[in-house]
């Protein structure tokens, strides 16, 4: 049972969710040989949103590198870490970067970090649930965040996710449940998990970003969260200590981790975010440079 997503059957849509072929991480299946572990395949490499492995940051492979073909799911002959068509091993240690019309930006690589990171979350969760969300959790959710945060404005919800009012009506009532890029989106935009979205009540969530008067809500793209002066001490010494990590992260990722916008990092540590940035340029710029010279 847990070997699927049958634990979350009610709030994720069958369409588009699962690949049609095989994906995988070259660089996993080798660690895997090389330490003598089990060879197997991650359910994670089977769900059609993510793209990138969530430990080497490569992506996922399609094609077998030996006879180039695509490879189906499941066949008589299959057995992990190899080709079905050729029988080759499909492991490998070599560096792989992305496909630059794949992800030519750090967004989308940050989206992707994101994505996977969510995915695992979730599937890791799923044998200590005490019983599966049922198909009314989306809605119910959807609708007390309106209520309680946004005093039932559903436009100003609407301009802060970025998705059309009429299709997060349609979720409130639940006639349509979202397809996982849009619930990813969503959850993203509220800074919370999607594990905690799909099996956390609303008041035992730490949503900071509560507004208290309703002009407010006329531009929510540009509300800032209020953090508390202990909050603010806090992210101050991690950000210093982020400033002497090696390679240096972007400022997104280092967002991603302290679950906080980066705009909303940027307005209270202007100066700690800016040197975050510069560094992460450089090195970029020097792995260019590295890259040509070779």
């Amino acid at each position: 049972h847990f070997l699927s997503l049958l634990t979350w059957a009610q709030v994720l849509t069958n369409r588009g969710l699962l690949r049609h072929q095989r994906a995988w991480c070259p660089k996993c299946y080798q660690e895997w040989r090389d330490k003598g572990k089990s060879i197997y395949e991650p359910l994670l490499w089977s769900i059609n949103s993510a793209v990138i492995c969530p430990y080497h940051h490569n992506r996922l492979l399609e094609n077998c590198p030996h006879c180039h073909q695509h490879l189906v799911v499941l066949t008589g002959n299959s057995l992990p870490g190899y080709c079905n068509k050729c029988g080759q091993w499909l492991g490998s240690s070599q560096d792989k970067t992305f496909v630059k019309s794949l992800i030519n930006q750090e967004a989308e690589f940050n989206w992707q970090l994101h994505v996977v990171h969510n995915w695992g979350e979730l599937l890791a969760a799923a044998p200590s649930l005490d019983f599966p969300p049922l198909r009314n959790r989306i809605s119910q959710t959807i609708s007390a965040y309106i209520n309680q945060f946004f005093q039932a404005n559903k436009a100003a919800f609407s301009r802060l996710v970025g998705i059309n009012a009429v299709t997060i009506g349609s979720w409130c009532q639940g006639t349509v449940i979202p397809q996982i890029d849009k619930l990813l989106l969503l959850t993203r935009c509220l800074e919370i998990s999607l594990l905690d979205f799909l099996t956390k009540e609303l008041l035992t969530i730490d949503y900071n970003c509560q507004l208290t008067e309703t002009s407010q809500f006329k531009n929510s793209r540009k509300s800032y969260r209020q953090l508390s002066r202990e909050r603010k001490q806090v992210l101050n010494v991690v950000l210093q200590e982020v400033i002497s990590e090696s390679p240096p992260p972007s400022l997104e990722e280092v967002a991603l981790r302290l679950k906080h916008r980066p705009l909303v990092l940027q307005y209270h540590f202007p100066e700690l975010c800016q040197e975050i940035k510069t560094r992460h340029a450089e090195f970029r710029k020097s792995r260019r440079e590295q890259k040509t010279c070779s």
